[in-house]
């Protein structure tokens, strides 16, 4: 299972607009991969979401209310404070190092600054219509050696359908 990490500009964008970051939400919601977020993320998701100008779009949903209906999906984990070969913003260090720490598959971003460093110890850092693009392409290969698998005698079937879930 794919292990990911979003930034917040994508959680809140997910949840709140339509889009490619609702669809990473809702594939989320539906157990699809595993998401990670940091303890500092949180916080700083927190403080992002009462933003004045972010107000009009709650449409009357409390702040908290979002947060603890997206956190719910997430694993929460703890923030390792080391350092970067490169100089990035607090929040962009968060991010990446929890990405990189968590041993994450993919960083999903619009930052440009994170997305220019295009991989890093493993994670590859993708805009949200790439990371759909990727992952659509990983269930399409499970699919069809899914399909392959059918052909299999019972026995060797059942071993292998057993890493899909």
């Amino acid at each position: 299972m794919e292990k990911v990490v979003l930034d917040l500009n994508t959680i809140i964008s997910g949840s709140l607009f339509y889009g490619n970051e609702a669809e990473i939400l809702t594939l989320l919601k539906e157990r699809r991969f595993r998401a990670f977020i940091s303890k500092n993320m949180v916080a700083r998701l927190s403080t992002a979401l009462n933003y004045p100008h972010l107000a009009k779009y709650l449409h009357e949903t409390k702040p908290a209310t979002i947060l603890e209906k997206v956190l719910k999906d997430f694993e929460i984990v703890e923030d390792l404070q080391e350092s970067l070969p490169f100089k990035l913003d607090e929040d962009d260090s968060t991010v990446l190092l929890c990405a990189v720490n968590q041993k994450a598959n993919f960083l999903v971003t619009g930052d440009r600054k994170l997305l220019e460093i295009k991989n890093f110890k493993g994670v590859e850092i993708a805009t949200s219509t790439v990371f759909l693009q990727k992952y659509n392409n990983i269930l399409a290969g499970m699919e069809k050696f899914r399909g392959i698998l059918k052909g299999c005698p019972p026995f060797v079937r059942d071993k292998r359908d057993r890493v899909f879930d």
